[in-house]
């Protein structure tokens, strides 16, 4: 019985035998609203990361920006506490892609637009209002003009003589993370950082100090975990509580001792909807650069290895059917195809009985998902 392997990207895709007629939904990103909008944080470097609002819906009608009006706004959302009165927002559009870039203040319930960006086509948009309010939270939405869906990278720059210690030095302060199925903490750091609390014992070790910084997010699942990764030599220390600032009961910790080592929490005994606090701080005193996550437990596709592949049949209708290699694994490495080799297999498996010697295989991807397709 002839095996099919597909891998590539995590997104939907359809699969047949004979032929095939595309069509299907791909997931919402997880900043699609206002609520659940992805915390920056603010640099003098202006740390950029990648983002993307393929698939977003929208959440508030265009902005008039520059005379000009886009015909619909598929966004996607970002927040951060300003700095420096001069804080900036930069986006850095990939390939064509046109952005808008629009800043709130106010709640999500009754945010206050103050400034927007839309220069033309595949353009830097920045935005610098000037006035910021230090410790105040700013919301961000980028959408693409007249509904176009692409890449592009953000940051929140400051200003020169913006104070060098962090915003999130206290639990009150604690930048907001969103728990997600994928794992993609922005870089960050504990410099200027000062202690709020004693370092706590933790894997048999306690530090001499704790420069400690903070963040906070509410639990998806009961099995979400929080990675810290560091970056460079940073030997980082990574503490998780439940409770409010004002009494704080630690429930997990992770120091796995060394530099450049990833700590990982995952307790296993979280509350759906609660708020958890985190700290984070440099064994002895260290100061460094670090990402930070909360990522929920992958939810592997039944056909994610070649033993439990799906069982396709073969047919001159070609029923159609949709799957999807989201949180898949690699089970073989990627092979030879053509003249190119991707760099990685997250792979899913189908079965099927051929009829004649010349049965087909079809793949038609949903999106802009790029599928490799192998017969064994």
């Amino acid at each position: 019985m002839p095996l099919i392997k597909i891998l590539n990207k995590n997104f939907l895709l359809q699969i047949a035998l004979g032929l095939v007629s595309g069509l299907g939904l791909m997931a919402q990103p997880a900043n699609d609203n206002c609520n659940s909008a992805i915390s920056l944080f603010s640099s003098v470097a202006c740390n950029q990361q990648t983002f993307a609002n393929t698939a977003a819906t929208q959440s508030l009608s265009p902005a008039t920006c520059g005379g000009f009006t886009s015909t619909s706004a598929n966004d996607v959302w970002f927040s951060f506490v300003a700095v420096g009165s001069g804080d900036s927002v930069i986006v850095t559009p990939f390939g064509v892609f046109d952005a808008v870039l629009e800043v709130f203040s106010g709640s999500c319930t009754s945010p206050l637009s103050i400034a927007c960006s839309d220069i033309a086509l595949a353009a830097t948009e920045k935005v610098a209002p000037g006035n910021l309010v230090v410790g105040n939270t700013y919301r961000i939405r980028v959408y693409g003009w007249n509904g176009s869906q692409g890449q592009f990278s953000i940051c929140i720059k400051q200003s020169s003589g913006t104070p060098s210690g962090p915003v999130n030095d206290n639990c009150a302060t604690a930048a907001t993370l969103i728990s997600g199925t994928s794992c993609s903490g922005q870089l960050t750091s504990n410099v200027g950082a000062t202690q709020s609390q004693a370092p706590s014992l933790c894997g048999g070790f306690t530090s001499t100090s704790a420069l400690d910084v903070w963040f906070k997010f509410t639990a998806a699942t009961t099995g979400d975990s929080l990675i810290l990764t560091p970056s460079g030599s940073f030997d980082g220390v990574l503490q998780l509580f439940s409770g409010s600032c004002g009494s704080l009961l630690s429930i997990a910790c992770s120091d796995n001792g060394g530099t450049a080592a990833q700590e990982k929490l995952s307790p296993g005994t979280l509350t759906p909807g609660q708020t958890y606090f985190a700290r984070v701080y440099g064994w002895g005193g260290s100061t460094g650069s670090f990402s930070v996550c909360v990522k929920q437990p992958s939810l592997f596709p039944a056909n994610d290895n070649c033993g439990v592949n799906v069982l396709l049949t073969s047919g001159i209708s070609c029923n159609t059917q949709i799957y999807s290699n989201l949180n898949a694994t690699q089970s073989l490495a990627p092979g030879i195809c053509g003249t190119s080799i991707s760099n990685s297999a997250q792979d899913v498996w189908f079965a099927f009985g051929a009829i004649t010697a010349n049965d087909t295989v079809i793949v038609s991807p949903i999106g802009n998902f790029n599928p490799v397709v192998e017969v064994f």
